[in-house]
């Protein structure tokens, strides 16, 4: 399995320096930040996809309805490829600590316990 983060801005890379700072160093883990240096964002996360071989690769955007995510919207006729949108770390972490090939079931049960990670706490003080 690869993990892709891409985000607007630099997110993406800080939140990778995260899941390193939490897992350790990751050989599997990619960031991708979006229009922040001259390469065009879709030729970057392209030639990235492209590169990966005989793996399954989970993609997780920022915002369902920005660009990044309608760009990699667009590769979803590649099977290998699994998209989350509206990420979250705790749903990354689940993700690559599971380190297998998870069916569309075990994606949305990811997705749904990581929504019980996103709390108003003044609601519960």
């Amino acid at each position: 399995m690869k993990y892709i983060i891409a985000t607007h801005g630099n997110m993406a890379s800080g939140i990778k320096n995260t899941i390193e700072m939490l897992l350790g160093k990751r050989q599997d883990v990619y960031a991708v930040d979006a229009y922040v240096e001259d390469q065009e964002f879709s030729e970057t996360l392209q030639n990235m996809v492209n590169s990966i071989e005989d793996s399954y690769i989970y993609i997780f955007t920022d915002i369902v309805s920005g660009s990044v995510n309608q760009t990699v919207s667009h590769m979803l006729n590649d099977c290998r490829i699994h998209l989350i949108t509206g990420i979250n770390l705790p749903v990354i972490i689940e993700c690559i600590l599971r380190n297998k090939e998870m069916s569309d079931e075990e994606i949305m049960a990811v997705v749904e316990e990581a929504r019980q990670h996103l709390i108003y706490m003044n609601s519960v003080c």
